[in-house]
């Protein structure tokens, strides 16, 4: 006989009462705080989202500069971006100094050269241009042939400013100037030469078209820069010079003394180019077109001195000069050995083109180094 399972009692279930109607109320308020709040930080969030998107964009699409300056501050080493802007040079270009020079005078001192040279007209000065050492016939009028070119040299140097610059030689430049029989330092026409190598064609070998090229490259015209040449020479003073031209072909206006020729060399030699170039044996111009390796230029005076020098004396630049009217010219720097004091040399209408070299060889030996 199956006896009944007896069952274990159940616990009495609690009464749930009915909510108050305020309790309902505070109830509503508290879900109504909690949408507001969680509406706030899902905003929050998806700004937060949105903003990171941004610069993750940004980011990417900057380009990373890999190379760095590594810059002392302190004792921190800082990295620093490469500067990609304008670059200040390290030193300021120094200030241009204008020339400054007077008028030599004779006075008792004053030895007379007399028939210790050849030529005809001479005179030598201290590179000061304070005081006329020697002279003959110094302040007589000459035809300066070449020596001219020493004027072009200034004016001309004055008026560059980029010595990179090209110009290009014409034939209706050195068509007139091989008519007239002058001295060509060996550019093409069509040629398209730097203004610096046009500088030293002017003076080492004498070119005239040099001369002229650079006339119309800083002038526009030979004519515009010979009224240039010649405000130049009141400028400095010169009261019995005059120019025509600027390589110095003869003309019965184009005139000057030995005592000024000598202020103007003075006076180009204070310009540091000027004074190279003046200064220069040799010098090879900048490859171009018509000239693959260059024009090789010499200076006329520098191959006339063979390597002899005066006693006592070094002659270290100076521009030699020739016309049928002024015959050979000289107009050179010397500077004495043992003091390095400067002295400027003009000689005109020497007899020979190796005796002007013989003259100033013979004159800076005998009046500098005592």
């Amino acid at each position: 006989m199956n006896t009944p399972t007896q069952q274990r009692p159940r616990p009495n279930a609690p009464q749930r009462r009915r909510p108050t109607p305020e309790e309902i109320a505070r109830h509503q308020q508290r879900l109504q705080r909690r949408r507001v709040v969680g509406f706030l930080l899902f905003s929050l969030l998806l700004f937060c989202i949105c903003m990171l998107g941004r610069a993750i964009h940004h980011a990417s699409t900057v380009p990373v500069d890999t190379e760095t300056d590594v810059i002392a501050l302190g004792d921190r080493n800082t990295l620093m971006p490469e500067e990609t802007t304008s670059v200040l040079p390290e030193e300021a270009p120094a200030p241009v100094v204008i020339p400054q020079i007077q008028r030599p005078v004779a006075d008792a001192a004053t030895l007379s050269l007399g028939d210790a040279v050849d030529s005809q007209y001479a005179v030598l000065i201290t590179a000061d241009t304070s005081a006329i050492i020697a002279q003959k016939s110094a302040n007589a009028r000459i035809h300066p042939a070449s020596l001219t070119k020493i004027m072009s040299l200034i004016v001309a140097y004055e008026a560059i400013d980029d010595l990179t610059e090209t110009f290009t030689v014409t034939s209706n430049i050195i068509d007139p100037l091989y008519l007239a029989e002058a001295t060509l330092a060996g550019f093409s026409p069509g040629e398209a030469v730097p203004v610096q190598d046009l500088l030293y064609g002017m003076i080492l070998p004498s070119g005239a078209e040099a001369s002229v090229s650079l006339a119309i490259h800083t002038a526009g015209s030979e004519e515009a820069f010979v009224e240039r040449m010649n405000d130049k020479a009141k400028e400095m003073g010169l009261k019995n010079t005059h120019f025509t031209n600027c390589s110095g072909l003869h003309d019965a206006d184009h005139y000057s003394t030995c005592t000024e020729m000598a202020m103007i060399l003075a006076y180009a030699m204070q310009y540091p180019l000027c004074r190279e170039i003046l200064s220069t044996y040799q010098y090879t111009t900048t490859p171009t077109e018509k000239h693959p390796e260059g024009v090789l230029l010499t200076s006329t005076m520098f191959s006339r001195v063979y390597g002899d020098e005066p006693e006592g004396a070094t002659i270290v630049a100076g521009k030699t000069g020739y016309t049928h009217q002024a015959h050979h010219c000289l107009a050179s720097y010397g500077q004495r050995d043992r003091d390095g004091a400067g002295f400027i040399l003009v000689t005109v209408d020497a007899s020979g083109k190796f005796e002007p070299i013989f003259d100033a060889i013979h004159v800076y030996s005998e009046y500098i180094h005592k």
